[in-house]
């Protein structure tokens, strides 16, 4: 995922969007988890760190976690067999962060469960 250019004096959060994709060769229920869930996803920069977060719909109103301190994990319950499935997730970076100039990343584990 990629974020649009953070402005530290606007009081808009900064949004991203990315996607992930899957193909499964049975139809069987698919979950996916990611382990960084709310409050513990930061972006790094030498010692800043920017908070965000990874949602499951663009307004950010369900974020994308394990199921635990309010996230909800990705579920489908009858994917197509043979035909990748995309699934768009959406990030905001809180805004009016005091931050540093820089590039900033993170790293997230992603576990797919079948």
């Amino acid at each position: 995922m990629v974020f649009s250019t953070y402005q530290i004096f606007t009081s808009s959060d900064t949004a991203g969007v990315g996607k992930l994709a899957y193909s499964c060769t049975a139809s069987v229920p698919v979950r996916i988890t990611l382990n960084c869930v709310t409050h513990t996803c930061k972006l790094q920069h030498g010692s800043s760190q920017a908070n965000y977060e990874i949602c499951l719909d663009p307004g950010c109103s369900v974020v994308w976690g394990d199921g635990s301190n309010g996230t909800q994990p990705f579920f489908d319950p009858s994917p197509p067999v043979n035909r990748p499935v995309m699934v768009y997730f959406y990030g905001r970076v809180s805004a009016l962060q005091d931050l540093e100039a820089g590039l900033y990343s993170d790293t997230v584990s992603v576990t797919i469960s079948w």
